[in-house]
Formats: structure tokens, sequence, C-alpha cells
């Protein structure tokens, strides 16, 4: 009998772990359908809702309780599952105890003031344990997957699907529209659900329906979580998770990590999740604060919080949504708006990576430069090693301020008696300065696109396709693969063998895939054109390309709809809409990414062909 046991609780946990599968999904269909229908049922319908997100919490807690009873030491089990534990028996404390906080007349009468009755805060307390499950089951599922032989692309890029297909699902409730947009449309079209979802979670701006007056409030903040998601990733919000409820990082997830952040270092993983998911609030809460006396108009004091707080996630993460249906046009004269939004743009544009690297080096500076007392600087003897910027960091920052010199002269020069014809000097300034910050991968505007020459179209096209850097919240193929392609043209042109830049030899393997990723960028942008132009004969193809770059860059940036202030993409086919939308998937999870994926598939070879040579030119 004894050996037999092990067996049979091993079989029963199986059949659980499948079964807490099934309803972790069912869960996610409830929780949609709480946040998006249940406000505007009536009834049964409501009533039947309710009725399902109890089932859902009660087989959650089965599941909990199930294996608990049947694992072989119990306080092994709770100390392994401490989060689950504490959030289940949280759970029943906070529903038995509530009914009993409403009958106390003065929170009661509190509570029914604020329209929770008792059916509505057992809905709450259903929600909020659904989603810390799912969170901590994510955590689990993301452990699991992760010691599989799946590639980190596909890790990336089923994370980005699942988040855009629950968030079309949100954006097409009936809590996601404003009155008018169901009075016009009764619902949003499925295309341009999924199209606005896939812009958020790619953080790339594209709309095809105006942000601020076609989606209510709550479609609004659905957008921004896309965003602030999108932005950092799926993984990066699990990880982090992860590290919260104590699981920590084992190897096969540092491996994923580090591919997807870009990092080498895999023991310094945590912290660096940690900092980016700190230092994101922190410069995001520090935009809002900036922008909160910027708005024009008398509004109170939660519109501009909320303004602020939606402008600055989107700036940072490069994201271009923006409430007003032109842009920052009424603001191109605010040196406040102009300086906040393009320092949350390029800070957000640099990469995690470089963020870190940076900070360690100003603090490093800082702390020498402080006249403080002895024992605050006992770690800086006169033998501790200085803190460098690493080659990326410097190759980045580099890149970075040329890109920026190059779009303000060019942008300058070609539109000031264009597009910038009418303005004042000061405006004149701010507006230029912002446009050659915004095609890095950040789609707002100052200045209509519909006044420009074909000469600045080219050069914001060009910037749009170098984008943001690596690890960063942008697209594009990236400054560093930019910069190793001039490096690699430059020693080609001098007759060298070795790429060098800052002083450093840049390897071969860096190099090929600068290629390949140019080569795929230029493959998917021309073919997508193509696509396009043959779906849509009566658009100009420069218009069609100049919106697919955009897409691939998921910068936002458009020639706009004819007669509205949305982009290209709004006049577009269902079909060319699709094209649109692969498009800017393709260019958030990285074309390096993707072939990476494929090429570790293929083994390597140990013999060599003889060598011919072929003439070039």
């Amino acid at each position: 009998m004894s050996e037999g046991r092990p067996g049979r609780m091993s079989s029963v946990l199986r059949v659980i772990d499948r079964i807490a599968i099934a309803v972790a999904i069912l869960a996610v269909l409830t929780l949609l359908v709480d946040l998006g229908w249940i406000p505007t049922l009536i009834g049964q319908a409501r009533r039947g809702a309710l009725w399902l997100n109890a089932v859902v919490v009660c087989l959650f807690l089965f599941e909990n309780f199930a294996k608990f009873f049947i694992a072989p030491s119990k306080l092994r089990h709770m100390r392994s599952n401490l989060f689950d534990t504490l959030l289940a028996v949280g759970f029943i404390a906070a529903v038995f105890s509530a009914r009993y906080f409403l009958q106390r007349p003065d929170v009661g009468e509190f509570l029914r003031s604020q329209g929770l009755g008792l059916n509505r805060i057992y809905l709450i307390l259903g929600q909020a344990y659904i989603i810390l499950t799912l969170v901590s089951k994510a955590v689990v599922y993301q452990k699991h997957l992760s010691a599989t032989k799946f590639q980190p692309a596909v890790f990336v890029l089923a994370s980005f699907v699942i988040i855009i297909l629950m968030g079309a699902v949100l954006l097409s409730s009936p809590q996601a529209l404003t009155a008018q947009a169901k009075f016009t449309d009764g619902r949003i079209p499925v295309v341009d659900s999924l199209f606005t979802a896939t812009s958020a979670v790619c953080v790339t701006g594209l709309v095809v329906k105006d942000t601020g007056s076609y989606f209510s409030t709550f479609g609004q903040i659905v957008i921004l979580c896309l965003i602030q998601i999108g932005g950092l990733g799926l993984m990066t919000f699990v990880t982090f998770a992860s590290l919260v409820i104590g699981k920590g990082m084992g190897l096969s997830e540092r491996v994923v990590m580090q591919d997807v952040l870009s990092y080498e270092v895999t023991n310094k993983l945590p912290r660096l999740i940690t900092y980016i998911l700190v230092i994101t609030l922190l410069i995001e809460g520090l935009g809002a604060f900036s922008l909160y006396g910027v708005w024009q108009g008398n509004l109170t004091v939660t519109q501009r919080v909320y303004l602020s707080i939606f402008h600055s996630v989107s700036a940072y993460c490069n994201a271009g949504f923006c409430l007003f249906s032109t842009s920052f046009v009424a603001y191109r004269g605010s040196i406040t708006l102009n300086a906040v939004i393009t320092g949350l743009i390029i800070f957000g544009g640099l990469g995690f990576v470089v963020q870190q690297d940076l900070a360690a080096k100003l603090w490093y500076k800082l702390k020498k430069r402080l006249k403080v007392r002895r024992r605050l600087l006992k770690n800086l003897a006169a033998g501790d090693t200085p803190v460098y910027l690493s080659l990326q960091s410097k190759i980045v920052l580099l890149t970075t301020g040329g890109l920026l010199l190059f779009g303000i002269f060019s942008f300058g020069s070609m539109e000031w008696y264009g597009a910038l014809e009418g303005m004042t000097l000061k405006e004149k300034l701010l507006s230029i300065w912002f446009q050659s910050v915004t095609p890095r991968t950040a789609g707002f505007n100052t200045v209509s696109f519909s006044k420009m020459a074909t000469a600045t179209y080219l050069v914001i096209m060009a910037l749009m396709f170098i984008g943001a850097s690596p690890g960063g919240t942008g697209g594009g193929v990236k400054t560093s693969t930019f910069a190793i392609l001039v490096a690699a043209v430059r020693s080609t042109m001098r007759n060298r063998m070795n790429v060098e830049l800052c002083q450093r030899t840049i390897p071969l393997r860096s190099i090929r895939h600068a290629f390949m990723v140019v080569l795929l960028a230029v493959m998917l942008v021309l073919g997508g054109a193509v696509v396009l132009s043959i779906l849509e004969p009566g658009i100009r193809f420069e218009r069609l390309l100049f919106e697919q770059i955009s897409a691939l860059g998921t910068v936002g940036l458009s020639t706009g709809a004819p007669g509205t202030p949305l982009s290209l993409s709004a006049a577009l086919s269902p079909a060319a809409k699709v094209v649109i939308m692969v498009t800017m998937l393709a260019g958030r999870i990285g074309q390096l990414m993707l072939a990476v994926s494929i090429a570790q598939k293929s083994g390597l070879v140990d013999y060599e062909y003889p060598t011919e040579r072929v003439v070039i030119g």
C-alpha cells in the first residue's frame, strides 16, 4: 500500500494540474466578462455572470486546499506555496468579514453611498483573488515553459499575442466605448479592436479610432495598461512577480530573460528586472508630475492627473497614443511639454541596460564629488574600481546624439519656410526639436504632416527605420545595428580587416547579425508595402511605404487618413490593416530574435567548401 501511495498521489496531482489549466483559462474569460460586460448586464444575465465568477473562485480554492491535503509534507507545501496559501486564507477572511463591516452603521453607510453593496463587494474581492491567482499561476507556467525546448522568440510572440487578444476583447466590450461611439457604430468592428490592441501592445500609436473621443475612460485605461505591459514586456512583469512572491529565478528562466532583455550577465538579471520596474514607475511618475500644470482649459484635479499619467506612460513607452485628436499641436509653444515628452521618449528608447549603465556611472561620479562625511564614502577608497560605460552604452549614446542632430538639421533646413511657416521663433525651434525626437519610435507630433515636403518624409522614414535602441521600449532595426553597419562600411573603405568602434573590435557574429536584421527589415517593409499597394490601389505608394515603415519602427507617425485626424490605417481595408498589424508585431519583437530562433534550430557544421572569389559591383 505504501509503495502505491506516491504513484496515486502523483496521478491525482497531474489531474489537478490539468483541471487548474482549464480553470485558469475560464478565469481569464470570466475576468474579461466581469470588467467589460457586467456593468451593462441586467437581470438574469448579470446574476449568471456573478455566479460564474463565484464558481471560478471556488475552483481555485478547491485546487489550493486539495494540493495542501494530499501533499506528503504539509509544512513544506506551505513554505513552497506561501503566497497562494496566504492569498486563499486572506480571501476567505475578507469574504466572511465583509458582511460584518457592511452591517456596521458607520462603515455600511459609507460603502452604500459609494454604490458598494454586498454583491458588489463580493465581486470586487473575487476579481482581486482571480487576478492575483492568475499572476501566481503565470509565474508557475513560465517556470515550466522555460525548462522546455521552446525558443525565447516563441515565449515573446506568445505573450504578445495573448495580451493583444485579451485587450481586443476588452476594447470590444460596451464599457470601452463612449455613448457617442455606441450611437454611431453600435460596436467597434473586430478588426479595429484588434488593430488598436496591437498598436497599444506594440507601443506603435497608429490609430483607426480617435482615442480621446471614441473610447470611454475604461477603454482608455485598457489602452494605457496595454501600453505599459507592451512597453516592458509581459515576461518582465511575470518574472518580477516571481521575485516578489518569493519564487526566484531558475537557470532556464535566466537564459530566456537574457535573450529577451539583451543582457549578458545572467547573475545580475534579478537586479536588472527590479531596476526596470522601479525606475519605470519613478520616471513615469516624475513625468506625470511635471506635466500636471501644462494642460489647457478649466480642468479638475482628477482630469489633470489622468492626462498627465496617460501621456507620461505613453511617452516613456514610446507609444505615441494621445488623448487629443491633433496630438500636441496645440502645445507646440509649451517649453515644459516639449522638454518632458521628448525627455521621456529619449530615455525610454535608450534601453534598460543603457539606463542602468548611465545610472551607475552618474551615481559613482556623484558620490566622488559630494562633500559629505567620510563614513558615507567608506566604499570609495583609493583602490576602488571606477565605473565605466560599456561599449553598448557608448554606441547607443553616440548614435542617438548623432541621429538627433541629423534630424534637427534636416527638419529645420527643409521645413523652416514650409511646415513651420507662420510660427513664432520659439514655436519653430521647439517644433524642430520635437519632430527630430518623435521619429525615434514615438508618434506624437506638434506639426501637421500634411504640410511637409517629400524630402522631409524621406528623412523621417530613415529615422523611423533605424528606430530606438536594443532592450528598450521602441522598435526599428536599432541604433547599435545602424552604428555597426556604418562602422563596417568605413572599415571596408579603409581596407581594414576588422570593424572597430570606440577603440573596440566588433565580433564577426555581431556584424553578420546586423546585416541580417537590416536585410530582413528591408524585405518586410518592401514586401508589406507591395501587398498594401495591391490591396489599396487608390492610395499613393509613398504614403503606404511611410505607414509600413512607421509600423515596423513602432513609431505611429502617419501621413493621415483624408479628412480625419486619424492615421492612414483608418482608411485601409480590413486585409490591409492585418498587414500593418503583422508589421507592428514584427517590429516590436525584433527581426533578430526571430532570426536567431530559426538559426538555433540548425546545428553547427564542421566542414568548409573551397574558396572562390566573386566580382562585386
